[in-house]
């Protein structure tokens, strides 16, 4: 694994975290890194957190044979449906080192 600064999460982790914003799109344009789409997303949440690496292999085939949305609304098993409010966390910490860098020519502006 490269060199990931590991956020701090609160154990436990608070009971609601709010997530406001646009779906990663490729055509966004005038930010500095180029957001993954659905489909790339799982595994580069897996390259960034161990918690994403870590999960248990059933969970892993649904994210990769149905896609992200698809994954991450499996509830047949009730250990992923307590691991959730983590990966949210770790999710988040991910996504922050994306910025708008031109709002001139930003969608998401």
């Amino acid at each position: 694994m490269s060199s990931v600064i590991q956020p701090y999460i609160p154990d436990p982790p608070p009971k609601a975290l709010l997530l406001i914003g646009a779906g990663a799109s490729y055509g966004s344009n005038g930010t500095n890194l180029r957001p993954p789409l659905g489909i790339n997303l799982f595994d580069e949440l897996c390259k960034y957190s161990e918690y994403w690496s870590g999960l248990p292999s059933e969970i892993k085939k649904t994210f990769k044979e149905k896609g992200f949305e698809e994954g991450f609304d499996y509830s047949s098993n009730s250990q992923f449906e307590k691991l959730k409010s983590t990966l949210i966390w770790h999710m988040a910490f991910y996504f922050d080192r994306f910025f708008i860098d031109d709002p001139k020519i930003c969608a998401y502006v």
